[in-house]
């Protein structure tokens, strides 16, 4: 993945400050990104969610108002092109002065490479923490302590831009950071009982979630370019989920039938369908929590069934 985070010289700085020394104007993509933007600029101008109510960041259609958007943002915030792929060349063309901070290549936020499944049965390879410029996985929002690094440079990028405000910048820093703490304090609390379960994920999307509480997956029903697997693939995935003990299906929004079906020999192992983006939820500050808290319990209440194939 190219370099993403595109910081501007000092000199620079002063042209995205928004007009009459007001706070800038702040677009954020995805709803877990924009909960804790809001929550680190509460107090000044509220961010702008760009992909509300949208399923998948990764085939989003761009509408003539998100450009508007885009057009009038002094700062862009998001996850990355391996997430928000679609973005780049719109930022490129209409919003070339803006300053583009993105999460995935932020000094201290840790990468996990895209893990090769093999044929899609559950064998794969993961080499661990990544570079930028690697094939990583891109929902690093699902660790809440992984968000700390970028939400740090945001606020020095603030209290940059916006002097007048650097107080309220650097007091939202601190109480979002330790809010982070006791929500990952919480989750592990939640998980903790159920280190080492394993589960199939529809997608393969959890494994920052996995490796900081001590979970795993046996498979995924689908790969990174959204292709089901074949009758063998699945014959072995079944097998695996027999033979790991895997008590848990998860699957994403809105899943087609064929998918439900794919997995009608797993009947016996109870399903649950987790959002992580958020759509569902109430856009704002609170909305990360709440997103985080939903899917602990959720694989907490999956994982924990005695029901197994």
């Amino acid at each position: 993945m190219a370099a993403i985070l595109c910081l501007v010289s000092p000199a620079s700085i002063a042209s995205t400050q928004s007009a009459a020394g007001e706070p800038p104007v702040i677009v954020a993509t995805i709803a877990p990104l924009h909960s804790l933007v809001s929550s680190l600029v509460s107090g000044t101008r509220p961010a702008h969610l760009l992909l509300a109510n949208s399923t998948s960041a990764h085939s989003y259609a761009m509408k003539p108002s998100d450009a508007k958007h885009l057009a009038k943002a002094d700062i862009i915030v998001q996850v990355g092109p391996a997430m928000e792929g679609f973005l780049q060349k719109t930022i490129a063309s209409v919003a070339s002065t803006a300053e583009l901070i993105s999460a995935a290549n932020t000094d201290g936020t840790r990468l996990l490479a895209v893990r090769q499944f093999s044929d899609h049965d559950g064998d794969h390879e993961n080499h661990g923490s990544v570079s930028v410029g690697d094939a990583y996985d891109p929902h690093i929002w699902l660790d809440p302590l992984n968000n700390q690094a970028w939400i740090n440079e945001l606020a020095s990028r603030l209290k940059q831009n916006d002097p007048v405000n650097a107080e309220i910048y650097e007091k939202n820093r601190l109480a979002l950071n330790e809010r982070l703490r006791l929500l990952d304090s919480s989750i592990a609390e939640t998980l903790a009982p159920l280190a080492g379960q394993r589960f199939i994920a529809q997608h393969d999307s959890y494994q920052y979630l996995e490796k900081r509480y001590g979970m795993g997956v046996v498979g995924v029903m689908l790969d990174t370019h959204e292709q089901r697997m074949g009758v063998a693939s699945l014959r072995k995935l079944k097998q695996r989920a027999k033979q790991q003990q895997a008590r848990c299906i998860v699957t994403a929004p809105g899943s087609t039938t064929s998918v439900l079906e794919s997995i009608s020999g797993l009947a016996k192992i109870q399903r649950i369908e987790i959002d992580v983006l958020g759509i569902h939820l109430q856009p704002g500050p609170e909305l990360y929590f709440e997103l985080m808290l939903g899917i602990a319990k959720q694989l907490a209440e999956c994982l924990g069934s005695s029901d197994q194939q």
